[in-house]
């Protein structure tokens, strides 16, 4: 997510959120370090069989948002299948940061500085019918996000029990039980390509081996499903002649914008939005996940889509009329 700098953004962002404490069912806590078990925030959701949930666009950036129920509040988190965990805005932290917790938690392509400041426990958390807590969110300064403000990032960890389709053109996601998959897919929906997939078990981020054409050569690269990314990300060394910088930075340095052909399966899509990343910009975790990109919504969000964590495919679907 990319910061906006905005006196009136910033009147917007401060009118949609407030500060956080005991009574609204989320807890601060101050006392963080590195020694916290992964496993406080990993508490999976588990409920209904089949729920739906409803998309809103944020006002200047290509990204979807999912309302969620805190207490008695709602809050408007980004859908982010390319983030691990789910985030919390660091405006509910304490004001002076600790230290760095975001290799931790492999976040750290969120956000301003890139830094964990603290977690929150939040007593119940509520997306669309299903409800689970008590929950640890790591919080972050996660940048203005969408014009309407960001209250934080709806990641993976707590959606490991469910299939995922997701549709960007009818603004909608159905998380579905894996044993009732199969009767959704073929009541409502046609299989076009089927693509294999892995999920990572510490990080839950999906990887798609994708072939990506660009300067008259294809590579092979292990690219992340992310539904938080407009544009598709691939390493600098597959630019094509014709690129040019973008208006805007990414930390420390300013993205290279041009276009590539990128496979999934056999469904090719032509002339897609690439950022191309420095080599110099892949950290530590990138390494060690394996992670080359991603594959953004200018890919996944042209028709609807599968995931499906139990059988490692992704399907790329056609609705029935």
């Amino acid at each position: 997510m990319k910061p906006i700098k905005s006196f009136f953004l910033s009147l917007v962002l401060a009118a949609f959120i407030q500060p956080v404490s005991a009574q609204n069912g989320i807890v601060r806590l101050d006392d963080v370090n590195d020694s916290i078990m992964y496993d406080m925030f990993t508490t999976a959701f588990d409920g209904p069989g089949v729920v739906h949930l409803v998309l809103e666009r944020g006002l200047l950036e290509y990204q979807p948002f999912v309302r969620v129920r805190i207490g008695n509040n709602l809050y408007r988190f980004m859908f982010d299948t390319g983030c691990s965990q789910t985030l919390f805005h660091s405006q509910f932290a304490p004001a002076a940061p600790g230290d760095s917790l975001a290799q931790l938690f492999g976040v750290e392509s969120h956000g301003k500085k890139n830094d964990v400041y603290g977690i929150a426990r939040i007593d119940n958390i509520k997306i669309g019918e299903l409800e689970t807590g008590p929950v640890m969110v790591p919080l972050m300064d996660l940048g203005y996000g969408g014009a309407g403000g960001t209250h934080g990032v709806f990641g993976m960890a707590q959606l490991v029990n469910y299939d995922i389709i997701f549709d960007w053109k009818d603004k909608s996601v159905l998380l579905i039980h894996p044993n009732l998959t199969d009767s959704v897919i073929s009541r409502y929906f046609k299989v076009m390509t089927t693509v294999p997939i892995s999920v990572n078990e510490d990080s839950h981020l999906i990887f798609v081996e994708s072939q990506v054409r660009s300067r008259f050569k294809t590579r092979q690269y292990s690219l992340v499903l992310d539904t938080g990314s407009e544009p598709c990300i691939i390493p600098e060394e597959a630019k094509p002649f014709l690129y040019r910088p973008s208006f805007f930075k990414a930390g420390d340095w300013r993205p290279k914008l041009g276009r590539t052909t990128i496979m999934l399966g056999d469904k090719k899509y032509c002339h897609v939005k690439t950022v191309f990343r420095p080599s110099s910009t892949y950290t530590e975790h990138d390494a060690k996940q394996g992670i080359d990109g991603v594959v953004g919504l200018k890919v996944i969000g042209k028709q609807p889509i599968l995931i499906s964590t139990k059988d490692n495919q992704l399907l790329i679907l056609k609705r029935r009329k």
